[in-house]
């Protein structure tokens, strides 16, 4: 058998194909994916049922605002990322887990008994089993249990999976109970050691702040650093002191010289004294004053009825003069007075600045022994301040282990529940599961199947005239309202009208010979009213000026002439990528080209048991490539569109397909083609042409071309390559 290989045409996958593949192995995609369900669904009926509970903890900061320490004056260090996560450590430790484990007893569980291996189990046939040790025990625990902190947040889950559902959420809250009692432990354990520690600090800080405070007393008596009010040493307040006395007697000095010299300013410019405020204070000055101004008003008031050397005026105008003198004179009097007053501040002034000076040198020694005084007082202020701190602390730490008020920054607030169901296995969506990858495995497998097979292939249209032929529609039955196909009227055959005869003139005996051909042969249209005996060489050349692509033969004669292979073979030899599809039962035409007789062909294709890879085959004689009618001979049951579709995708991938009907009737084949199909009656002898001719008159077809087969020998048949 000569196979065409799959690289030589262009194929594409034939969906259409696929699904009916699939839909006719239905009951093995079906009890496949039973099969991969009930399977699923024993598996996990066969396995234990695993429960799952959790217990979820809170770390934050319990102590009450009312009893917090007033030393803590910031955040608790256990609130942090890195104190958080440490917790996750502490709660998988194994004297936690060895102690949950001794609580409910769990070295006696089969369940957490180790899986011997096989020379185990050899060895336990000579020696007694083992009990289960703890090591072993809390191995399982590990492997059992998942203890994480949630992302972002400070929540610490406590995961348990068993198959006891009540040891399932026995077990966290146990975990979480132990957790919790330790965490205590360790503070009251802390709180005990702090107390007594704090104890004995106490007692050696009394006896040190003790002993410095007698330093700071002693250095102060023998230094002679008495201390005068605002704590400061009293030399110092005395200089402070003297300072301000020595500056308010330099003021009064400066006052009494200035207003000394204003006076005396006066009464050398002979101006009037009334500007001097002592001068104007002085009470024998205001006496004098008001009687100036009693003697003023007596004059004017005697200037209106006497005359100005009237003995009267002139007597209270000496008065008024003699007044003027007197105040001239009390002047003089304040002037001295002032200037007695300034050279008394003078003299306390030296005085004072005698004393300041002595000052200045006590309080430059007292300063010197006030910084060796400064720091015992410092020494003296740490110690009694660490006492006081002591002493706090001490009487916190008493007061709390008294009560045993010791809160752990950690809480339980979702404690671990019965499990009303397990976690695994989950049987319903695992056998669903299953289910689903049962039926894809199967239907992938028929896919692969049916694309490597090449059933599931079909060839691919090519592009002519720059259109893609892939995206024309496959040919449909173009009857007319009569029932009859059109006739092709664009086929030109050659002009060898010599050998051409009348169908309806001459003996019924007479042989359809062909004509000689002449050197240029001219092309006539063909005539519906005279039938022309072509050779096979003429009609391929006409098929092929003419762009005809499917030509349907059919036998005249009884026994089989072969007019179709000596057409297709013609085409061959012209450079034409030509087909045959043998639509005879007999296996003759497959025998002449030598395909075997049990080869796949249109049927098996049809009916979707082959591909369209697996019904090509090379004629052994040419390059044409063949179709056979295939196994199935009956032909019931066909899938007509499919039929359709193979002539389809025949007619994009060969320049020209040669449908050999043989001997069959010619009403059963007309339907397939299209209305640009030639019809060609391949026939040796007129009285079977006429017979045939007649058919086709009948069913709708007047018109069909004539090719003589006197001069092709029947093939020999050949064995397959």
């Amino acid at each position: 058998m000569a196979m065409v290989p799959m690289h030589e045409k262009d194929v594409d996958i034939d969906i259409g194909h696929l699904v009916r593949a699939v839909w006719r192995r239905k009951l093995t995609v079906l009890l496949s994916t039973v099969a991969f369900a009930g399977g699923a669904f024993a598996l996990c009926s066969l396995v234990p049922p695993v429960y799952k509970s959790e217990t979820q903890i809170v770390v934050e900061d319990r102590e009450s605002t009312y009893t917090r320490p007033a030393t803590n004056g910031g955040a608790s260090d256990s609130l942090s990322a890195e104190s958080v996560e440490s917790q996750v450590s502490l709660m998988t430790s194994d004297q936690i887990l060895g102690d949950v484990a001794d609580r409910f007893r769990l070295s006696d569980r089969a369940e957490y008994a180790p899986d011997p291996s096989l020379l185990d189990r050899i060895i336990t046939r000579v020696q007694p089993a083992s009990r289960v040790t703890s090591g072993e025990v809390i191995e399982t625990m590990h492997k059992k249990l998942n203890v994480y902190r949630k992302e972002n947040t400070r929540v610490l889950v406590v995961e348990f999976s068993s198959h006891d559902p009540a040891l399932a959420r026995d077990v966290p809250n146990a975990i979480a109970d132990e957790y919790l009692a330790r965490q205590k432990g360790a503070l009251l354990s802390s709180n005990t050691s702090a107390t007594g520690w704090l104890e004995t600090e106490i007692a050696d800080l009394r006896e040190a702040v003790k002993a410095a405070e007698q330093k700071v007393a002693a250095f102060r008596t023998s230094s002679d650093l008495l201390v005068g009010q605002n704590q400061s040493v009293l030399a110092t307040q005395q200089l402070s002191e003297m300072a301000s006395e020595l500056s308010r007697t330099r003021a009064s000095r400066a006052a009494a010289e200035g207003r000394a010299a204003s006076i005396r300013d006066a009464l050398k410019r002979g101006r009037a004294l009334d500007s001097a405020a002592e001068v104007l204070g002085s009470p024998t000055v205001q006496a004098l004053r008001e009687r100036q101004v009693t003697l003023r008003s007596e004059i004017a008031d005697l200037s209106t009825t006497l005359l100005d050397n009237h003995p009267r005026l002139r007597s209270l105008r000496s008065q008024l003069r003699d007044i003027d003198t007197e105040i001239a004179g009390e002047a003089v009097k304040v002037q001295s007075s002032l200037e007695t007053e300034a050279d008394s501040a003078r003299q306390r002034e030296a005085a004072l600045a005698a004393e300041m000076s002595r000052l200045k040198t006590e309080a430059s020694r007292a300063g010197s022994q006030e910084v060796e005084l400064r720091s015992l007082e410092r020494e003296a202020d740490a110690q009694s301040q660490l006492l006081e701190s002591y002493l706090t602390r001490y009487r916190e730490a008493v007061a709390r282990g008294a009560r045993d008020y010791l809160p752990v920054d950690a809480r339980v607030f979702s404690e671990a529940r019965l499990p009303a169901e397990p976690y695994f296995p989950k049987i319903v969506p695992i056998t669903a599961a299953a289910g689903v990858a049962g039926f894809l495995i199967s239907v992938l497998g028929l896919l692969v199947v049916e694309i490597f097979s090449g059933r599931g292939l079909a060839p691919l249209r090519r592009e002519e005239d720059g259109v893609d032929s892939a995206a024309a529609p496959a040919p449909a039955d173009r009857r007319n309202d009569a029932g009859e196909l059109p006739v092709p009227t664009g086929l030109a055959v050659p002009a060898t009208a010599a050998a051409a005869v009348s169908a309806t003139e001459g003996s019924a005996s007479a042989p359809l010979m062909p004509a000689p051909e002449q050197t240029s042969p001219a092309m006539l249209a063909f005539s519906p009213r005279e039938r022309v005996a072509i050779a096979p060489g003429d009609l391929a050349d006409a098929v092929l000026s003419s762009g005809i692509r499917t030509v349907l033969v059919l036998e005249a004669d009884a026994e089989r002439d072969f007019g179709g292979l000596a057409l297709v073979r013609a085409l061959a030899a012209r450079g034409a990528n030509a087909v045959i599809l043998d639509f005879g039962v007999d296996f003759a035409l497959s025998e002449a080209m030598g395909v075997p007789a049990d080869a796949y062909g249109i049927s098996d294709y049809i009916d979707g048991s082959s591909g369209l890879s697996d019904i090509l085959y090379r004629d052994l004689a040419s390059t044409a490539d063949a179709i056979v009618w295939g196994r199935d001979g009956n032909g019931e049951g066909f899938d007509f569109d499919r039929f359709e579709q193979l002539f389809a995708a025949i007619g994009a991938a060969y320049d020209c397909a040669v449908v050999d009907g043989g001997t069959l009737p010619a009403s059963g084949l007309l339907g397939f083609l299209d209305e640009e199909a030639a019809i060609v009656v391949a026939a040796s002898w007129r009285s079977s042409a006429v017979q045939r001719l007649a058919e086709l008159a009948k069913a709708g077809q007047p018109d069909a071309l004539v090719m003589s087969t006197r001069a092709v020998v029947a093939p020999q048949k050949t064995e397959a390559a």
